[in-house]
Formats: structure tokens, sequence, C-alpha cells
């Protein structure tokens, strides 16, 4: 179905009165016998009409486009993204204005998302939908940045140390102050103080999020294998994966979010600060993620892990935040082995280049160089899980570029040899049936998972890396019959192909404030002129003033839409002592799902009013009680009619 077939679907589904009003508003009156296909015909061919289409599009203001901008620019929004994106219209305005749109056929909704309506759409992008409608910019002050806190080398030693210390955090999630006072030690620019506790609270919420972590009754278990996979990716998937962990809610949301991320950062504009008032639109343009989007939290995160940084009166990208490209060049040599056992790794350093050394080795501090030991007891650990000496030592000479001193080599040669005569194995087992054997034996993209053959067809693998060879076995045709339910396959993230980027200088906010001020006179003039028409048309009464409202909500454009009896006047509005005027528009409004009341009574003395969507209207001795929610927080709410002071029904959506 195009997606023209599926708006005239939608508009043809409208309840019959609301269908016909608007039919009568833009055609006129309706002789029977009708067919709702024909009138629907004949409204395209109306709204395609080359006067018509030029009037109804000059009559858009610059709040109407800021409103369509959002909805264009993100290819379909959800009430709850547009709330974010214009906080400083009420609910009701928000409603008003998104209502008034959709009668005027400028956008529809289906399935809660807005859209704009196919009719219209490519004129509404090409003239009246741009980013600078939305998104207030200034030129970024020079100066330098602060640096990204978050990146490979804090990931390398935070995976060093959490393999030698687990035991960081209390049952009910705080952390010890044994913990505490140990990271201020190690991590003493980064985890120090109160703002170091949020900082590593919300490092762990992201390698809970990327599945790297878990913590066990206050114990912190890694998942190696992820660890590994995370560090075989590229470098720009890899930092968008780690902000997309410390967006998300969930693991289930890190892909979406890692995708956000990635639009967000490529079409920042460049050189350029973002008012703080304007993020939450620029946020919605890159979001898909749906009605649980919060802006003002992301902008807090993105705040707190330094890649948004203040400049002037807005926020500006981190100019430190660069990605190496696959292939391109980097630092060979990140780390220094010297004879005392002692490792220092730059901050140039990448997760994919050090995360096998990173396990082998303790962590003495991190710093913009960073130190780490080899002893016993970690080579051991990493020797457990796989690493050989020979792997190790080829690890260290590659990455610094030296042959390592001989006494180093000597001992991981001795100390292997050691550990070698008792082995205790933590892992998974997999049995295999007799006729599988020889692929899992001959093949080579298994045996670096093999740590040990027990017996005939049961093998020890390595523990972590489940999810490697369990792709591995897919590869070769054999789907096994898994135990463990903790290997079921997780969301993939992958690198969004950005097929649209914004040229934020194609428009200028002057520009487009001279272009609304023109149509805007003109729309005066139009108004105006339509008025006079109607004074003079003979119509009196609630009939004329509901033209009259119409032509002011640019819903009549044209002189042939001024016709007697095209309106049908419906009171929307009861107050007072009216008892049985404010339950009959109870009742209206519950036979139209999409209607509304703002209902007016006092509490403590002060009047109040609220928008509800009712639910329910009960009956009781002399009154009648009515029960709704309280939009758009859907607050549940019930009242006495009785104590209501005014009722207004409101149409808060056409669909």
């Amino acid at each position: 179905m195009t997606k023209d077939e599926e708006w005239r679907k939608i508009i043809l589904a409208i309840n019959d009165n609301t269908f016909f009003d608007l039919m009568r508003n833009y055609l006129g009156r309706i002789e029977t016998p009708f067919n709702k296909q024909d009138l629907m015909n004949r409204l395209v061919n109306f709204l395609s009409s080359n006067d018509i289409r030029d009037t109804l599009l000059s009559l858009i203001d610059e709040d109407e486009a800021r409103l369509l901008s959002a909805v264009g620019l993100t290819g379909g929004a959800t009430e709850s993204q547009l709330r974010s994106s214009f906080p400083r219209w009420t609910y009701l305005e928000l409603l008003t204005r998104i209502g008034n749109l959709e009668e005027r056929f400028l956008i529809y909704r289906r399935k809660g998302i807005y859209n704009l309506t196919p009719l219209f759409e490519e004129e509404l992008q090409r003239d009246y939908i741009s980013p600078s409608l939305l998104i207030k910019t200034e030129e970024a002050a020079a100066g330098f940045d602060p640096p990204l806190w978050f990146c490979d080398p804090l990931m390398i030693a935070l995976y060093s140390f959490f393999r030698s210390d687990s035991n960081l955090i209390k049952i009910d999630g705080s952390v010890k102050k044994r913990g505490s006072d140990k990271l201020e030690e190690l991590f003493p620019h980064v985890f120090a103080g109160d703002e170091g506790l949020e900082r590593f609270n919300l490092v762990l919420k992201m390698l809970t999020n990327l599945h790297l972590l878990e913590i066990i009754e206050g114990d912190i278990s890694l998942n190696h294998g992820e660890w590994i996979r995370l560090a075989d990716r590229p470098e720009r998937d890899r930092y968008s994966l780690y902000y997309g962990a410390a967006l998300a809610d969930s693991p289930a949301g890190v892909a979406a979010m890692a995708d956000f991320f990635v639009r967000f950062f490529k079409n920042f504009p460049e050189g350029r600060s973002v008012y703080s008032d304007s993020l939450a639109p620029y946020f919605l343009i890159f979001c898909s993620t749906g009605p649980a989007f919060h802006p003002e939290k992301v902008q807090k995160i993105l705040c707190d892990l330094n890649i948004l940084v203040h400049s002037g009166q807005g926020l500006k990208l981190n100019g430190i935040l660069q990605f190496r490209e696959e292939n391109s060049p980097h630092d060979d040599h990140p780390l220094i082995v010297q004879p005392n056992f002692e490792v220092t790794v730059r901050q140039t350093a990448s997760l994919g280049d050090l995360i096998e050394t990173a396990g082998a080795l303790d962590l003495i501090q991190y710093d913009l160089y960073s130190r780490f030991s080899l002893t016993r007891k970690s080579f051991l650990r990493a020797f457990s899980g796989g690493l050989t000496p020979v792997q190790l030592r080829d690890h260290l000479e590659t990455l610094s570029g030296k042959d390592i001193p001989q006494n180093i080599s000597i001992s991981l040669d001795d100390w292997a040899s050691e550990h070698e005569k008792v082995m205790i194995y933590k892992g998974t087992v997999m049995k295999v049936a007799e006729d599988k054997r020889i692929f899992i034996e001959k093949t080579d993209v298994l045996k670096p998972f093999i740590l040990e053959v027990l017996a005939d067809g049961v093998y020890m693998m390595k523990e972590g890396y489940e999810r490697q060879w369990l792709e591995a076995l897919e590869n070769l045709s054999i789907t096994p019959r898994v135990m463990d339910s903790s290997l079921e396959k997780k969301e993939e993230f992958n690198t969004p192909v950005l097929t649209k980027h914004f040229n934020w200088k194609l428009t200028t906010r002057s520009l487009w404030n001279q272009t609304f001020r023109e149509d805007s006179e003109k729309g005066t003039e139009l108004t105006e002129k339509l008025l006079k028409i109607l004074d003079k048309s003979g119509i009196k009464g609630d009939e004329k003033k509901e033209l009259e409202a119409r032509i002011r909500r640019k819903l009549i454009f044209h002189p042939n839409q001024i016709n007697k009896g095209i309106v049908r006047p419906e009171i929307t509005e009861a107050r007072g002592m009216n008892f049985q005027g404010k339950v009959r528009l109870v009742e209206s409004a519950l036979q139209n799902s999409s209607d509304r009341l703002e209902l007016t009574y006092f509490s403590g003395g002060d009047a109040r009013s609220i928008l509800v969507q009712p639910l329910e209207l009960k009956k009781e001795e002399n009154d009648r009680i009515l029960e709704g929610r309280i939009l758009p927080d859907e607050e549940p709410i019930v009242l006495r009619v009785s104590k209501i002071s005014k009722i207004r029904k409101i149409r808060s959506s056409l669909f």
C-alpha cells in the first residue's frame, strides 16, 4: 500500500460526523445520494488545484512550520516526542495545534505516529521544513575541550581491574567503602569523591547493558567473550555502543540508542553550539526509539560524559571526539614493557589491541600513562582462560615494538610449567555425537575455544566465549541443544547507513523570519477579505460565528467555501447550573475516543483547569460520577459532575 493509499484509507475511516463535516467545509453542501469514495476523490481534486494548494500552504506560520519540521525531519513523530520538543506549549495548546494541522490535511496520524500528508509532502519538505526552524545555534567559542573520561584506555584498565578485584559492591547495589577507596586509589582522576562514585555507577550500568558484566550478590562477574567481541568492532561502532549503553534504560535498548548516537554525532553542526532549549527537537530528529525517549535525560548523560560541553549560551560537540576509521594509521606501539615487570600503557591504546594482554596484567594506576604489573597471579589467571606464554609474549612484543626482557620471558614459561601440573577448569562442557566429532576436532574455527578434550566427544570450552563458538557451530550447519538459557542471542548493533545529512547553511533564521513575515501579512489580508465576504453573505447567528472561527483557524481560505448550511453548530461547552448540559457533553465525549474534556472546578478555594480523557460516567442519586485520566500524565481522577463549574469538549485528533 502506498502512502497516498494509506492516507486515503485513514481519512475514509474517520467517524461519519467528522468526515462529512470536513467534506462540507471544503466542498460545500453534499447532495444525496453520495458515495464516500467519490467525496474523497472530489476533496483531493479540490486540494490539488494550483490556487487552492498555493493559498493553503502560504497560510503556514512559523510555529506551524516548526511543528511540521519536527514531523517531517523525523519521518514520523509521536505525541510524546512532540511534547518534549515544544515544552513552552501547554499540552492543550499542542493538541490544538496538531488538530488544526490535521483538519487542514497537512499531517495525519497512523498507529500513534504523526506523518506529513502525501498530498503536500513534497512542497512541505522543499519549502517549509528545516532544522534551522527547530534548532537555534551560534558560533562555538574557541578554547580547550575537557578530556573524554570514558574511553578505550579506561576500558582496558577496568577489564584488568575487575579480573583481579570483583568484590566491590554491597548486596543492595551500592559501592562498599573498601571499593570506593580502591577506586579512588587506582582511578584518582575518574572515580574520586561523590562525582567519581556517580561516574562509576554510570559505568556499571553501561557495562551491564552491554552484557560485559553482571553483578551477582555483590560480586562482579565478567563475560570475557563479550569483551572480545566488543574489542573486535571498529572504533566508531565500539564508542557508539559505549554511549548507547549509557543512554539506554536496559540492554534491549542499546542498539537503538547507539544508532541514535551515530546519527546525532554525524549531523551535529560543525563549529556551532546548540542552545539548550533546542536540544530536545535536535535529539528528536535522530531518535528512532519511540515514546520512551527522554531528551532531558539524554542531555544530562551526554554532558556527564563530556560529549557535549558548554560554549557560550549553548552546548557544542567535544572536539576531542574523533574516531579512527578502519585501516587508518594508529599508534603501533602503545605500551612499554620494563624489566621490573611493569607495563606502561599510553592513552592512544585501543581496546582491540590490548584486550588479551590486559587480562594478564594487574592495574597499578590509571592515568595519562597507565601503569600495570605482570605478576605470577595475573598471568596464571589469563593462562587458566587459555592464554599461553607464547601468545602473551607475542602480544607484548608486537605492542611494544621490542623483544620483552629475558627475565620476563623465562618467568612466563616457569609459571606455566608449574601451573600445568594440576589444572582446575571453569567453563562450559560440550558433548558431541561421534558422527560430528570430525567437524569439531579438524576445524580451525573451533580449536581456539577448546581448552581440553576431557574424553571422546567431551570438550571443555573457554569460559566466556560461548557466543563465539556457538556461532562457529552454526557456520558448520550444526545447531546444538543449548542447556543454558543465558546463551540466547542478543540484539546486534549494525552501523546505520546515513542516507541523510542536514545542510545547516541552507537557511538562516533571519531568512525564515522574513519569509513568514511576508506570508503573515498576506494571511491577514486574506482573513479580512473573507470576513467581509461572510458579513455580506446573509449568514447569521451561531452559524456565522462558527464560519468566522473557521476562517481564523485557516480551515476556510477561499471565498467558495463560505456557504450557508455547510456547518452544523455543536454545543461544546456547559457551565454553571446547566447540569444536564454538562452530562450530555460527557456522554458525547465517551462516544468518540478522540474527544477530551477540559474541566474547571474548585479545589481548596482555587479554580483548577485540567484536561481529562473520560472513561466512565456513573449514575448516583441526584448526581453523576465522572471517572477519567488527567492528561498528559494519565493520573486517575474521579469527580462529581455537580462540582464541575465548566466543561468544554475538545477534539484531540481526527483519527
